[in-house]
């Protein structure tokens, strides 16, 4: 399990899912400014991606989403400590670890070199 087993399916999904994080940042930090038109135009950009690419995929589009936040913002709180920031950062790795937590009890029969069935639909 490694770069190599990463298929450009996986990979695109990936870009994809960084995507909407950062479109649903961008429209809640606009929304925060009171620029609600550009705010409102972030966040269903973000929605209508998330609704065409994770439709069966929601537990990749969380992962994928909590991962990106948690190492900028992790790399950002180590060199710019702020409360944000290490909130932030402890609430994506909680995030993850729940997420994990949940799809092992869920889902006990599912093994490591299983992880590439997230990628095509929710178990």
């Amino acid at each position: 399990m490694g770069l190599q087993d990463v298929t450009p399916r996986i990979a695109l999904l990936s870009v994809i899912g960084w995507a909407v994080t950062i479109l649903f940042i961008m429209g809640g930090v606009s929304l925060w400014r009171r620029e609600y038109g550009r705010g409102v135009l972030f966040l269903a950009l973000g929605a209508g991606m998330a609704l065409i690419f994770f439709r069966r995929r929601k537990i990749v589009l969380a992962i994928t989403g909590l991962s990106f936040i948690l190492v900028n913002a992790g790399l950002t709180a180590v060199f710019h400590p702020s409360a944000m920031g290490i909130l932030a950062t402890a609430g994506s790795a909680a995030g993850l670890y729940l997420i994990a937590r949940w799809v092992t009890r869920n889902h006990p029969n599912l093994r490591k070199s299983d992880w590439q069935t997230l990628f095509d639909h929710d178990p």
